[in-house]
Protein backbone atom coordinates (compact mmCIF):
# COMPACT_ATOMS: atom_id res chain seq x y z
CA UNK A 1 0.00 0.00 0.00
CA UNK A 2 2.97 2.43 0.88
CA UNK A 3 4.68 1.57 -2.16
CA UNK A 4 2.05 2.67 -4.34
CA UNK A 5 0.85 5.83 -2.53
CA UNK A 6 4.56 6.83 -2.50
CA UNK A 7 4.62 6.22 -6.30
CA UNK A 8 1.51 7.66 -7.28
CA UNK A 9 2.99 11.03 -5.25
CA UNK A 10 6.33 10.82 -7.14
CA UNK A 11 4.34 10.11 -10.63
CA UNK A 12 1.88 13.48 -10.16
CA UNK A 13 4.49 16.01 -8.50
CA UNK A 14 7.64 15.13 -8.76
CA UNK A 15 10.21 12.01 -8.78
CA UNK A 16 12.43 13.76 -6.69
CA UNK A 17 9.78 15.06 -3.88
CA UNK A 18 10.28 13.81 -0.06
CA UNK A 19 8.10 11.72 1.22
CA UNK A 20 7.28 11.58 5.34
CA UNK A 21 5.46 8.34 6.71
CA UNK A 22 4.74 9.22 10.47
CA UNK A 23 3.97 5.78 12.32
CA UNK A 24 3.14 4.88 15.94
CA UNK A 25 4.82 2.67 18.24
CA UNK A 26 2.97 -0.59 17.11
CA UNK A 27 5.11 0.03 13.59
CA UNK A 28 8.17 0.18 15.38
CA UNK A 29 10.26 -2.77 13.22
CA UNK A 30 13.17 -2.59 11.34
CA UNK A 31 11.76 -3.92 8.51
CA UNK A 32 9.64 -1.41 7.93
CA UNK A 33 12.49 1.18 8.52
CA UNK A 34 14.53 -0.74 5.54
CA UNK A 35 11.39 -0.98 3.61
CA UNK A 36 11.29 3.02 3.82
CA UNK A 37 15.01 3.59 3.45
CA UNK A 38 14.79 1.35 0.30
CA UNK A 39 11.68 3.54 -1.18
CA UNK A 40 13.70 6.63 -0.27
CA UNK A 41 11.03 7.90 2.03
CA UNK A 42 11.72 9.66 5.06
CA UNK A 43 9.75 8.35 8.89
CA UNK A 44 9.45 9.00 12.28
CA UNK A 45 8.02 6.69 14.51
CA UNK A 46 6.63 7.77 17.64
CA UNK A 47 6.42 6.25 21.17
CA UNK A 48 7.78 5.85 23.96
CA UNK A 49 11.01 4.40 25.87
CA UNK A 50 10.17 2.12 28.84
CA UNK A 51 12.95 -0.31 30.49
CA UNK A 52 13.60 -3.02 27.83
CA UNK A 53 14.01 0.33 25.44
CA UNK A 54 16.58 1.92 26.90
CA UNK A 55 20.27 0.78 26.82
Amino acid sequence: MIHGLVRLIRKYYDPKVSVLVRMDAGFFDGSNFEFFEKLGVYYVCGGRLDERGVR
